[in-house]
């Protein structure tokens, strides 16, 4: 048992902190950092060529803690460019990215580890419930968007059991295993949004690779969660952490969050749903570019991930019946590279149900959509939908 203990360490953490302009608060995220109770973690600092006093705040960071790896960028990429640089230059097996602005409580790290050691099922990402402060005060205690999901969808808890072993003794004397208790599981067909910011975020480094090189991800810009959260869910599914194990301070300067929450009323910019539809465009062009890459242990998971990623057409070109659904028309534009890792029948199958015409399937080409073999596919459609539990 000595030479399991030697030759076995708990997971290296990686804590990619993005900052642009946010010197006033970056002392204290990169404290949060370094006060975890977690015994295993790397600090990694992008600058996103920052105007203010940041670069001296960088200065006195590195000069206090030489293990800190520092990145300045020359140009100004914003959130996600500049998470992008951190993750590739991070080594950690979980990352998480921590705006500025915000802070890490002092279990943060070690809980979500804990989580993941005991999940029986290996999610992409766990998400934490997240204190709002103003002013370095405290003013509510979580976020109410992942509370509704909660007390409305009513999720299943996710199944774990404790991962209490030799191996993870360092870790145990850190953590309340009554966590495990208030843990949920978010299917990976889930529509809703019920996680709460960036910095509550815990990912897989693997699973964020699934994505990290996907065409126009650093265009985006901002929203890392926003991206990262519905692409990995979609493949994966995830899990809730029902206790605030960080804190986001709300400020003018907010990107998302313009006041604490307060009940029926809105406190962000309505213009980020139109962002979600560009992130489910992103997650729909990369799955079906190649789906072979994702290797689903069946294609029904498949299907459940390109369902739940499906939003509007916002092309002026896409043909009408196309409007309602951008896969129906992937569908047919991307036939080819579906029915060599589906087989023919299944993808006609799933046109019918996305509303893709008979007519325009036989104009393509595509197998099993003429007139005479409509009613036999659909009649594997209503089959293959039981199977699959849509």
């Amino acid at each position: 048992m000595a030479e399991a203990r030697e030759l076995l360490s708990l997971p290296l953490v990686s804590v990619v902190i993005d900052n642009y302009n946010l010197g006033r608060y970056l002392k204290d995220a990169a404290d949060s950092v370094f006060a975890q109770t977690y015994p295993n973690i790397e600090c990694i600092i992008v600058d996103d060529a920052s105007t203010d006093d940041s670069t001296r705040v960088l200065d006195e960071i590195a000069a206090a803690r030489s293990s800190v790896k520092v990145i300045r960028r020359q140009i100004n990429g914003d959130q996600i460019a500049a998470c992008l640089d951190g993750l590739a230059a991070s080594r950690g097996d979980y990352i998480v990215f921590l705006d500025a602005d915000d802070v890490l409580l002092k279990h943060c790290i070690a809980t979500h580890v804990f989580v993941h050691l005991s999940l029986r099922i290996p999610v992409g990402f766990t998400c934490s419930d997240m204190l709002q402060i103003v002013s370095g005060n405290i003013v509510l205690g979580g976020n109410s968007v992942m509370s509704r999901y909660i007390l409305g969808a009513k999720p299943p808890k996710a199944p774990a059991r404790t991962a209490a072993n030799s191996a993870t003794d360092g870790l145990m004397q850190y953590v309340d295993p009554s966590v495990l208790d208030r843990i949920y599981k978010v299917d990976m067909k889930c529509r809703a949004w019920p996680w709460t910011a960036t910095s509550g975020f815990f990912f897989r480094r693997d699973a964020l690779n699934l994505w990290a090189n996907a065409p126009g991800l650093a265009e985006l810009r901002r929203s890392t969660d926003g991206f990262f959260g519905l692409a990995i869910n979609a493949i994966t599914g995830s899990v809730l952490i029902d206790e605030s194990l960080a804190g986001l301070r709300i400020h003018a300067t907010n990107n998302f969050t313009r006041h604490p929450q307060l009940n029926n009323i809105r406190n962000y910019d309505i213009a980020t749903s139109e962002r979600e539809v560009r992130y489910r465009h992103i997650i729909l062009e990369e799955i079906t570019r190649d789906p072979g890459r994702f290797r689903f242990h069946h294609t029904g998971l498949l299907k459940r991930s390109l369902f739940a990623a499906d939003t509007r057409e916002t092309s002026d070109t896409a043909p009408a019946w196309a409007r309602k659904s951008r896969l129906s028309h992937l569908f047919v534009t991307r036939y080819a590279s579906l029915a060599s890792v589906v087989g023919e029948s299944k993808i006609a199958c799933w046109m019918f149900e996305k509303g893709v015409p008979a007519r325009v399937m036989k104009e393509a080409g595509i197998r099993y959509a003429f007139a005479d073999r409509i009613k036999g596919t659909l009649a594997r459609a209503w089959r293959y939908t039981r199977r699959d539990g849509n």
